[in-house]
């Protein structure tokens, strides 16, 4: 199995809309993924402040509208899916995405919460994966590994 990334670009929540506008990107949100069983579906993993305010594992069926789809390299193995789902029920730090799009996150290193870029960084093994806003993940991700979108 592969690990795949889903990148959130719908929504006219303002909440979404301001995310964008202050972090100068195409998305607000990131979700870890992997292909389910039936091949149109997604087991994802993600922190967010929508669903419990914590890390959580849902099964997803992405609308295309919505949602940008990313695959990393051919052979990237399906640990970081792993490596993410250490963290479910962890608290989301809703703080610590505020701050990620300020000079002040990069300071903020929290271990017992998280947001959704921050996890996405830290299953990926990125260093100071805290301090990463949605936007800046996406850049340290197609610098580090050969990632592409799909279309």
């Amino acid at each position: 199995m592969r690990t795949y990334l889903l990148w959130y670009k719908g929504g006219d929540r303002l909440t979404d809309r301001l995310i964008r506008r202050f972090d100068g990107g195409n998305y607000s949100h990131v979700e870890i993924a992997i292909r389910g069983v039936d091949g149109k579906s997604w087991r994802v993993i993600s922190a967010s402040k929508r669903d419990n305010h914590q890390v959580r594992v849902r099964t997803l069926t992405p609308n295309p509208d919505h949602w940008d789809l990313m695959v990393l390299d051919e052979d990237f193995p399906m640990e970081p899916f792993l490596k993410a789902a250490t963290k479910l029920g962890q608290s989301y730090d809703t703080l610590g995405a505020v701050l990620s799009i300020t000079p002040l996150g990069r300071k903020r290193n929290k271990t017992d919460s998280t947001h959704c870029s921050a996890l996405v960084g830290y299953a990926l093994g990125i260093p100071e994966y805290w301090r990463l806003s949605v936007r800046e993940l996406e850049y340290e991700i197609q610098h580090r590994f050969d990632a592409r979108m799909l279309g």
